[in-house]
């Protein structure tokens, strides 16, 4: 059908533009995939249903297509296209917990993918959600409605955690709340933005990553709070986990200027990712980034 076709062109496209083979580019996301669902799994015991909200939010932003395939498409087949669609997304959750042997989360998701096809997908303003942050800047102001749901989420994981006694979940909890702040500089603002910071660039960055670690403390503190309350044993971990996650955000602010005003090309990603996984990498990562977004920068800031 022509609509996957395209689906197809496009992702080989993102490839191609990132200077990425097309085939290792597959192959590398596979393995990305496989590592990410291998180490959940292992650590987590509460993986399937974890497992499984990750699944509904990927799915659930494929509605964003609804409105354009309605207006080319009748409704059934636009309705086909979509559940076609959750079908192919959800095949690779499916196989991982068959692996697994989480047949009856398996069972309940292969149930499920057609059902979110019917959840209508609108845009709506959300200004009126009062946030913790003041206009600046302007990351977490934006971000905190955008990913309101994974902030709830993770407050959520903490309180079962602690009911639950289970110190790795509360553990997830936090590193899923650090991930939600990184993700709110994934995306490069106008140049304007930039340019109306009367500093040079070692000002600029330090305005940013003190900002940055102040509005992320805020949104981490309700975490922060109960797990060292309930987990006080716990508390080294706790404080290490915290402090990296904060290097981390730093880093993701480095690495997102790295190619300003461009997005983050797929190998920029890919070395931003694959430090998480090996921590030791910071120590190479961030003077490599800050170093390529000061060349960046240098024209908008003096």
């Amino acid at each position: 059908m022509y609509y996957f076709q395209l689906q197809f062109k496009r992702i080989n496209r993102t490839f191609s533009e990132a200077g990425i083979p097309i085939l290792p580019g597959y192959i590398f996301t596979l393995l990305i995939f496989t590592l990410f669902s291998s180490k959940l799994f292992e650590n987590f015991l509460y993986a399937p249903f974890i497992y499984t909200g990750i699944w509904f939010i990927l799915v659930l932003g494929l509605n964003k297509s609804n409105a354009i395939l309605t207006y080319i498409y009748p409704k059934k087949a636009s309705l086909l296209i979509r559940a076609v669609e959750n079908l192919l997304v959800s095949l690779p959750f499916l196989l991982v917990l068959f692996i697994q042997k989480e047949y009856l989360s398996a069972l309940i998701l292969l149930f499920l993918f057609p059902f979110p096809v019917f959840i209508p997908y609108k845009v709506k303003p959300i200004r009126s959600i009062p946030t913790p942050f003041k206009n600046q800047p302007f990351e977490f102001t934006s971000g905190f409605r955008r990913f309101l749901f994974l902030v709830i989420s993770s407050i959520t994981l903490c309180l079962i955690s602690i009911i639950s006694d289970n110190f790795n979940l509360g553990i997830f909890s936090l590193a899923l709340m650090h991930l939600t702040c990184i993700c709110m500089y994934m995306l490069p603002e106008n140049e304007y933005f930039v340019w109306i910071y009367s500093k040079n660039v070692s000002g600029f960055f330090i305005t940013k990553n003190l900002n940055g670690i102040l509005c992320s403390s805020i949104l981490l503190a309700p975490v922060i709070t109960l797990l060292m309350f309930f987990f006080f044993d716990k508390a080294i971990i706790i404080s290490f986990v915290f402090l990296l996650g904060l290097l981390y955000l730093s880093t993701s602010i480095f690495a997102k200027y790295s190619a300003f005003p461009s997005k983050m090309s797929v190998p920029q990603a890919i070395l931003f990712w694959l430090s998480t996984w090996f921590p030791f990498f910071l120590v190479v990562i961030i003077p490599v980034f800050y170093r390529k977004s000061k060349k960046q920068l240098s024209q908008l800031l003096q």
